[in-house]
């Protein structure tokens, strides 16, 4: 079986954070992205909410003052955030 980490998501971007720049000058864009969406599983209507720190590489820095509030559709790939324990 071949391992596959890429994940796709859609949702509102509710926080965007100062542009920040690699050492090669790219900017780096980070946002929360807040998803909302209901399943059904077992006949059973499940709400689901979450919010997600994402970070997104780009060109174009003035897109950090477009985003806000803005509904858009994600994909990416998974890592940890920090140095602790992934339970």
């Amino acid at each position: 079986m071949e391992l596959c980490n890429e994940t796709k998501i859609s949702g509102k971007i509710a926080k965007v954070y100062p542009v920040k720049y690699t050492i090669h000058k790219t900017p780096v864009i980070s946002f929360v992205l807040e998803h909302m969406s209901r399943q059904i599983e077992y006949s059973v209507s499940l709400e689901i909410k979450c919010r997600i720190y994402c970070v997104m590489l780009c060109a174009d820095e003035s897109l950090s003052t477009k985003l806000l509030e803005k509904y858009v559709s994600t994909t990416g790939f998974l890592s940890q955030n920090s140095k602790s324990q992934l339970v």
